[in-house]
């Protein structure tokens, strides 16, 4: 068996995915620049810019999702990165500020185009199934990788070069990964007619697949609950560490650090382990990893014992990394599995808009719930009891759905 690093095909896709990364953060941290940094920007500059990232996520990805199954995918992803680029070099030409955040949210639609289309041509460049969850763990590592540095060099970039200068680089990253989109092989033509394949398959679509099939409605269910738990972290991350263990920057850094390293180490595990597990197994496994973080912040206060979470929170976020990497790689390898090659592209779509939903939840809930009406400890160890609750839920769909590990797709 071929390892995935020697596919051409996925590293392609790899490299261009994180080079489109890269751009995006630059494109994100030039526009804070001008309208946060160097500009008077309010809370209100500061939303508009976030949900002009998410927002199109969670509206445009099933529809994205349908565009990518009923055209060239290969194609719509190079023309997905030109118009990304295109869109930033308005905003570089921009003498209006008021149009950066709009022009920014119609660039953020086009990238819909690139998850979607990315599991879609996983499943075509690899030919043997056992091998989706590797690819997925590999891409996910170069995500994650792009996620650690993106930032810190748009950082970079905007400080020394200042953000327009930064555009044209960041333009010329889109281009870059358009080019590198190009040399990907051209999906083999399906020699099923697609009448055929409609009779064959009853003709129902991504949305209807999903709702007649226990499994994924629960993986989505599962999704967005699980997404807008671990978002709440990140939410109340820095305040823990300033209220609850008196530390500042540095130990923060470590905090999210810690985590980072448990989600390139997740991706490592799926990536270089012998044989294949099934996909239920791991998303249990995962959200056991997964509660440990939400449980040690919980009960780290009602320790009272000092310096207590100094020792045993970088730990506990190592590991909790370790379960959000292992869960987010193998409900996207489920999909891959259950679902015909036809609406592949829909459910990779889908499945973003519902992540991004749990997501924004947990951005809006929080803040509300604490500590106005619940404290942090009490929160999070609620938390780690819902995510417990997923866990026991998916043992007991297991035998209530006779849920088979990976049941293969109609039609591959």
């Amino acid at each position: 068996m071929k390892p995935i690093y020697k596919n051409r095909n996925i590293m392609i896709l790899g490299i261009a995915e994180t080079t489109s990364q890269v751009g995006a953060w630059i494109t994100l941290m030039a526009i804070q620049s001008l309208i946060m940094f160097n500009g008077d920007g309010s809370v209100w500059d500061s939303s508009s810019i976030m949900l002009a990232m998410f927002l199109p996520t969670m509206i445009f990805s099933p529809m994205a999702g349908k565009l990518v199954d009923n055209l060239d995918k290969k194609r719509v992803m190079i023309f997905s990165e030109l118009g990304a680029g295109l869109l930033v070099l308005c905003i570089y030409s921009s003498a209006s500020r008021s149009l950066i955040i709009p022009l920014f949210a119609v660039a953020a639609i086009l990238s819909t185009v690139m998850i979607p289309a990315r599991t879609a041509l996983v499943t075509v460049f690899i030919t043997d199934e056992t091998q989706y969850e590797q690819a997925n763990a590999f891409l996910n590592q170069l995500n994650s990788l792009a996620k650690i540095g993106a930032p810190i060099l748009a950082g970079t970039l905007v400080g020394f070069i200042g953000a327009y200068k930064a555009m044209i680089i960041d333009i010329v990253s889109f281009a870059l990964s358009a080019i590198l989109l190009f040399f990907l092989s051209d999906p083999p033509t399906d020699p099923v007619p697609a009448s055929t394949k409609k009779a064959k398959e009853g003709g129902s679509g991504a949305f209807s697949f999903i709702v007649n099939n226990p499994a994924l409605m629960f993986l989505f269910c599962t999704t967005i609950l699980a997404a807008g738990l671990i978002i709440s972290a990140d939410v109340l991350g820095a305040i823990y560490v300033r209220d609850i263990l008196g530390k500042g920057e540095l130990f923060f850094g470590v905090f999210i650090g810690a985590t980072g390293l448990g989600n390139v180490c997740g991706g490592l595990y799926i990536l270089k382990r012998g044989k294949s597990v099934p996909e239920w197994i791991d998303l249990r496994r995962s959200l056991l990893l997964a509660s440990v973080l939400p449980l040690t912040l919980g009960i780290v206060p009602l320790l009272q014992i000092e310096n207590t979470g100094v020792v045993i929170i970088p730990v506990a976020s190592f590991i909790g990394g370790i379960g959000i990497s292992i869960y987010f790689i193998q409900r996207i390898t489920m999909i891959q599995k259950i679902c015909p090659s036809r609406v592949i592209g829909a459910m990779a779509g889908y499945l973003e808009s519902a992540t991004t939903a749990g997501f924004l939840s947990g951005f809006l809930i929080v803040p509300v719930l604490v500590p106005k009406w619940i404290g942090m400890d009490i929160f999070f160890l609620m938390c780690a009891v819902l995510i417990l609750f997923l866990w026991a839920c998916i043992m007991l769909a297991i035998k209530l759905f006779r849920i088979r590990p990976a049941p293969a797709a109609t039609e591959h």
